[in-house]
């Protein structure tokens, strides 16, 4: 699936069980983002590529490039595998170039090598507001949930993972997941992810999360795709 210039993907499950590769493809991706396209709202979920020889390459279930948006989506149950080459580049989302991720939520990925969570290719991508845990690898051992390859020189703010012990606004506590209504990888107010990102522009009094629940309950929105409805009061000044 690609979404790219003006096109625009709002409030979709894309599920790719079923759907997956074993053969040496050069990319193999579920879903691309790019030149000024936007997937906002949206969860993309059960992506395999389990991959038997040595191939190099970039496979993942997102691929954010060029000047692409991802926003306020959830990532959850990725598959990347078995590869021979360390050239290869497997994670559950990759960001290049000018690639732009935020407030996003990418849980329990596993992958053969480090960044199972999110990889950062090239260029100057920015990533704030977003939550990466949960990484493993291929036989279960905890990996690095977020990887910076090269000369890649991306801006990480406001943002949860293990690896993030710089940058503004980061933090590497546990974000205290915990289901609520059904709806997994929510958190309460005693979360560090609570109240915890930056507001930014699109965050209008319109604004909602994955959900449908309106972006900033208290008195700054939260890190990752939900906002928590919890230990606070939305008040509306007319």
């Amino acid at each position: 699936m690609l979404v790219k210039g003006k096109g625009r993907m709002s409030d979709c499950v894309v599920d790719n069980a079923g759907m997956g590769g074993n053969a040496d493809c050069t990319h193999f991706f579920g879903t691309v983002v790019q030149s000024g396209g936007v997937i906002e709202r949206c969860t993309i979920q059960r992506y395999i590529y389990t991959n038997q020889g040595g191939a190099s390459g970039t496979h993942g279930a997102v691929h954010v490039e060029g000047t692409g948006v991802f926003r306020n989506c959830l990532v959850k149950d990725c598959v990347t595998t078995q590869v021979a080459s360390g050239e290869a580049k497997r994670a559950a989302v990759l960001v290049s170039e000018q690639g732009v991720v935020e407030n996003c939520t990418i849980v329990n990925s596993k992958s053969c090598q480090p960044g199972a969570g999110l990889t950062i290719l090239s260029g100057t991508p920015t990533v704030r507001n977003c939550i990466v845990w949960g990484a493993t690898l291929g036989d279960g051992m905890a990996t690095t949930a977020v990887r910076v390859i090269g000369t890649a020189t991306p801006r990480i703010t406001y943002s949860c993972a293990p690896e993030l012990t710089a940058g503004e606004g980061n933090t590497t506590a546990d974000p205290q997941f915990r289901a609520k209504s059904g709806v997994p990888y929510r958190f309460g107010s005693g979360s560090p992810c609570y109240d915890s990102a930056q507001k930014l522009d699109w965050m209008d009094e319109s604004a909602v999360d994955r959900l449908g629940n309106v972006r900033i309950y208290s008195v700054a929105p939260d890190m990752g795709c939900y906002e928590s409805l919890s230990g606070g009061l939305k008040l509306i000044v007319r």
